[in-house]
């Protein structure tokens, strides 16, 4: 898997505000979805607890938080079980090292909801042209987080081996042969891919 990172702009004003209120909700879907699967919750199970819990969320935004928090788990398991150690749930969301400070007063209850942002992360699919929520053009790219909503992502002038990419990635996934995973922040994309399956 071949992740690239590409900055950008957006100039409509409405965005800022619903990307941050996307991220803040996903956020809270991925830390349940976590907690539920370490309880030994069956993905199922989690997804219908999330759905309940988050209604006013499009269906494949919790869809992606909920298999971003299980494989988190996943990871964590695997990772205490090859070093020999029992696993207990102690992750700390925002990071240990700045619970602490929050615990200290050393930054406010605001920042520390802000540390435990994660990026908005929506899993490909192939089949709906790379990716249901985003649509790839040459120096853009919409996104389509809900009915209603288009912004339009406007993207730096690429040079070598990110251009080459992101133009093959353009023209595979106009002919739905490749998923792209997008996870994003307010000034980066991140996209994930099979490099494989570009070569």
């Amino acid at each position: 898997m071949k992740t690239i990172k590409i900055p950008y702009t957006c100039n409509d004003p409405l965005y800022q505000d619903h990307l941050h209120d996307l991220q803040q909700i996903q956020s809270s879907v991925y830390r349940t979805a976590y907690n539920q699967a370490s309880d030994g919750l069956a993905e199922i199970e989690i997804r219908g607890i999330c759905r309940d819990r988050f209604p006013e969320v499009d269906s494949w935004i919790v869809q992606s938080a909920v298999r971003k928090g299980i494989g988190q788990f996943k990871a964590d398991w695997e990772s205490a079980k090859s070093k020999n150690q029992e696993f207990t749930r102690k992750r700390i969301f925002g990071g240990k090292k700045n619970f602490f400070r929050r615990v200290k007063g050393l930054i406010s209850n605001e920042e520390w909801k802000e540390l435990r942002l994660e990026n908005l992360y929506l899993i490909g699919e192939s089949a709906l042209f790379g990716n249901r929520k985003f649509e790839f053009n040459t120096d853009s790219i919409i996104f389509k987080p809900a009915k209603g909503f288009r912004f339009e992502l406007v993207l730096p002038e690429l040079h070598g081996v990110y251009s080459r990419d992101y133009l093959n990635l353009v023209e595979l996934t106009a002919k739905k042969l490749i998923p792209v995973t997008i996870s994003l922040n307010k000034n980066h994309i991140f996209l994930s891919y099979d490099e494989a399956l570009i070569q």
